[in-house]
């Protein structure tokens, strides 16, 4: 069954926004983004190093933009959907990393010798 603009906002709304990554239609437009910037990761490209990239990373956010999810370009002609290796893809998503510590500082409890 295809997915809707309208399934994503529900899943965005219940917080499983993650769920859009597994659609086939996701996958379709991803492996076309690769291709297209020739699985050179983009913001290497522009600092003059070539990088494979892994990621297709959207340029206006899922949440906040659930109708260009699967838009390689914006209503402007911008690039949406582009093509990051992993380091960079974490540079541009930094409250990912923030949330991470977060969690993880929380499930860790201080050594105690007694």
């Amino acid at each position: 069954m295809k997915k809707t603009i309208g399934d994503l906002d529900e899943y965005i709304h219940n917080g499983k926004a993650e769920n859009f990554y597994t659609w086939a239609e996701w996958t379709k437009i991803r492996k076309e983004v690769l291709r297209l910037d020739h699985y050179e990761c983009q913001m290497c490209k522009q600092s003059g190093k070539h990088t494979k990239a892994e990621i297709v990373h959207h340029v206006n956010h899922l949440k906040n933009r659930p109708d260009l999810a699967l838009r390689i370009y914006d209503e402007n002609g911008k690039r949406n959907l582009i093509s990051l290796c992993r380091a960079c893809h974490e540079a541009e998503h930094p409250e990912r990393r923030k949330a991470f510590l977060s969690a993880q500082q929380q499930t860790i409890t201080k050594e105690r010798w007694d």
